[in-house]
């Protein structure tokens, strides 16, 4: 290698395999000739602030810096294979031609900047596959009009940050395969295209591996293969396209008000952390598949179409507070902590298939269509004042409890595989509802549960009226009132009285003594007016006794003339208080015959009253 010194160089420039000695200063010179020092060895800072040079070339050259600010080229600005020691590249508001190649380039200044560029423009691309950084790189507010392509870059500054491209316009950003130990800083950018980060590895401690707060990108963004220890932030980020995070090792992610304009996927994703979609507007699908996280946030999330979270392990819980989805929603194979969706609306079907440690609550949750809630859950099913528009199926392999008060579906089905220990039905309504006999619950919450049609009316009437009895808190008229309306609409008649009969027997708790006798009383007679016949049973009855009393009895007449006496029609002249047949006025008994006439007086008196009273229909009033 020879030895040129700086003050023998003269325009045209053009030196190769040479060291070069003494001070290149060139601020603000216009050359007509490109400047190339080709694999040199520069010992000395080169100056080309605001200088006008038609094209720059020092690759393969070892620079001790280049300080270039304000620079202009027509074409492009060579450094592949560049290195420099301690020292930094400085382009801070130049203005490149053409392309801005740092392809292999060696740039090193530990804890500071081993690239600056701020506000630089760039006519076309920035190459720098293979770019080995020890320091910062900074593009910040840089306008490259072609691509940013960083495939294979190694970036290192840990503890700071490593590449800042922030409020920069690029066109593709390709990093594919991209290390970097430090932070990566794209907030606030637009990218005029897709932004390909996949087999990249970015790590920054606990501090964030990518800050992208506001990007915009016009196309799709991949992520596939991908690996960050650090938080990544998204936050209000702006994807045209498919957003995919397949296969990517995350630490945590945070995307709060993110947008995406097609699909969102992320398969097989691992996260040791929380995954932060609160607010995101998902155009199409989101998908969530085969990932693990410590968390899923998605409150006031929205999707165009379908959202489906499928064959998931969460350590923690699942929050989707007030999403919005525009299709189905499928929760399946998942395992949970806990589960919160109040105020989700489905415009199509819900599958929620879980295994989980705590709670589900849902207040408010909205389904079109179908809403099937199936798998294992150890704590409480709550969905209060629910509306699902076609079938709700709680099909659920395992269920402790349900609370599914103010619920509204056209179907509701119960658990049948194993009975949960309570359901809470109050104030619930549904068209049809659907259950067995043997999987009952324990305590059955009814208060103000209405339901047009029982799927299983066929249940005998007495084991019916025996499910109204789990309704906690006593005597609740409603419930019987529901299920003999019930029964009516089916035709089952004779099961309408018997259900309004053990209303009325129930009644009876809310009586004192007096009222448990002559409630007692009115079941035994008419069956509290629905069995009016049962009066004509006790009437023959008490007829027969009269009459064989009276057969034997020693009599008196009261007068001188009298009608011959009749033990029949004497024991109905006794038993019927509002009907005068004569014998009672013509003939006195004695003896024990005096009690029984005294016996069927006040007998006719009550069977008189209940029957009045079943006729005017008093005893059918709550």
């Amino acid at each position: 290698m020879r030895v040129v010194h700086a003050d023998d160089l003269k325009d045209p420039i053009h030196v190769e395999d040479a060291r070069i000695v003494g001070s290149l200063n060139l601020e603000g010179v216009r050359l007509e000739h490109p400047l190339i020092l080709r694999d040199c060895y520069v010992e000395e800072e080169i100056n080309l602030c605001q200088a006008e040079i038609p094209r720059v070339d020092f690759s393969g050259s070892h620079l001790w810096g280049l300080d270039a600010e304000q620079l202009h080229t027509k074409h492009d600005v060579d450094l592949r294979e560049v290195v420099t020691t301690g020292t930094e590249i400085a382009l801070t508001g130049a203005r490149i031609g053409g392309c801005l190649l740092l392809v292999d380039a060696r740039l090193s200044n530990v804890n500071g900047r081993a690239f600056r560029a701020t506000g630089i423009e760039i006519a076309q691309d920035v190459y720098a596959n293979g770019l080995r950084a020890a320091g910062e790189v900074m593009l910040h507010r840089a306008r490259i009009k072609g691509d940013l392509s960083l495939p294979g870059a190694r970036l290192f500054n840990p503890g700071r940050t490593a590449l800042e491209l922030s409020y920069a316009e690029v066109g593709i950003l390709a990093c594919t395969g991209l290390t970097a130990t430090g932070a990566v800083h794209l907030s606030g950018s637009r990218l005029d295209g897709d932004m390909l980060l996949g087999e990249g590895k970015l790590a920054n401690g606990t501090g964030d591996a990518l800050s992208a707060i506001g990007l915009v990108v016009t196309g799709a963004a991949f992520f596939q293969d991908f690996t960050a220890h650090g938080s990544m932030i998204l936050d209000s980020a702006d994807i045209g396209g498919v957003l995919d995070f397949s296969e990517a090792e995350l630490s945590g992610l945070n995307a709060v008000w993110l947008k995406v304009g097609q699909n969102a996927h992320f398969i097989d994703v691992m996260c040791s952390g929380r995954v932060n979609l609160t607010g995101a507007a998902v155009r199409a699908n989101l998908l969530v598949l085969s990932t693990k996280a410590g968390a899923i946030h998605a409150a006031s999330l929205t999707t165009g179409q379908d959202l489906v979270i499928q064959r998931c392990e969460i350590t923690g819980d699942i929050g989707l507070d007030d999403v919005r989805v525009g299709g189905q929603l499928r929760l399946t194979e998942i395992r949970a902590a806990t589960l919160s969706a109040d105020a989700l609306v489905a415009d199509k079907d819900l599958t929620c298939v879980l295994r989980t440690s705590g709670d589900v609550w849902a207040r408010g949750l909205r389904v079109a269509q179908d809403a099937t809630i199936q798998g294992e859950y150890e704590g409480e099913v709550a969905l209060l004042d629910t509306t699902v528009g076609g079938r709700l199926d709680l099909g659920a392999a395992k269920l402790d409890a349900a609370d599914l008060e103010g619920v509204r579906a056209a179907a509701l089905r119960l658990p049948r595989i194993q009975a949960p220990t309570s359901v809470n039905l109050t104030n619930a309504k549904v068209g049809t509802f659907e259950d067995l006999p043997d999987k009952w619950p324990t305590q059955l919450g009814l208060r103000g549960f209405t339901y047009d049609v029982l799927d299983h009316d066929h249940a005998p009437v007495k084991d019916r009226i025996g499910w109204l009895q789990r309704n906690p808190g006593g005597y609740t008229p409603g419930v019987y009132d529901t299920l003999a309306a019930a029964y009516k609409r089916s035709g089952r008649l004779n099961f309408v009285r018997k259900v309004n009969i053990a209303k009325q027997w129930f009644r009876r708790n809310e009586f004192g003594p007096l009222g448990k006798l002559w409630n007692w009383l009115l079941y035994l007679t008419v069956g509290y007016g629905y069995r009016p016949n049962q009066a004509i049973l006790w009437l023959a009855g008490l007829l027969g006794i009269g009459t064989a009393v009276y057969w034997q009895a020693d009599r008196v007449p009261t007068g001188q003339v009298v009608q011959a006496f009749n033990p029949f029609v004497y024991a109905l002249d006794v038993l019927l208080p509002i009907i005068d047949l004569g014998q009672e006025k013509a003939w006195v008994v004695k003896g024990a015959a005096q009690w029984c006439s005294w016996g069927l007086i006040a007998a006719g008196w009550v069977l008189t009253t209940a029957v009045v009273a079943g006729l005017t229909n008093a005893l059918k009033r709550d």
